[in-house]
């Protein structure tokens, strides 16, 4: 696994930087609403998913590991998650996207592509 740090706009230095909002699975997709140590808000969607999993932070010290020190969000082909999960039945090229948040890392195995908006602030 080779993770890059995914370019979206969204301000995060280090990994525990963004605090998870809201997490919403929907018609086969999932939206993630995050928001910055400086209160900006925003929402992470991907139209369709294969897999999504949420971890807390404190279980998940070997992906971690594996990530580069700066940032919070990366991405990776998916191709080592789909063979340690027994396979997957794709239509195209499938990507492994990693969020870190404060206190929890969420994975999404995904063939679409990250969809980023601001959102107006969380009261």
């Amino acid at each position: 696994m080779s993770f890059l740090l995914l370019s979206t706009g969204i301000s995060a230095a280090w990994k525990r930087d963004l605090e998870l909002r809201r997490i919403v699975f929907s018609d086969g997709g999932v939206q993630i609403e995050l928001e910055e140590e400086l209160g900006n808000a925003w929402s992470i969607r991907f139209a369709s998913v294969l897999a999504c999993n949420v971890t807390s932070e404190e279980c998940s010290g070997g992906l971690i590991s594996r990530l580069p020190d700066e940032g919070a969000i990366f991405v990776d082909s998916g191709a080592a998650w789909i063979r340690e999960n027994g396979g997957c039945h794709s239509r195209g090229e499938v990507s492994h996207y990693v969020i870190c948040c404060y206190d929890e890392v969420i994975e999404v195995l995904s063939e679409d592509s990250i969809i980023v908006e601001r959102l107006d602030a969380f009261s």
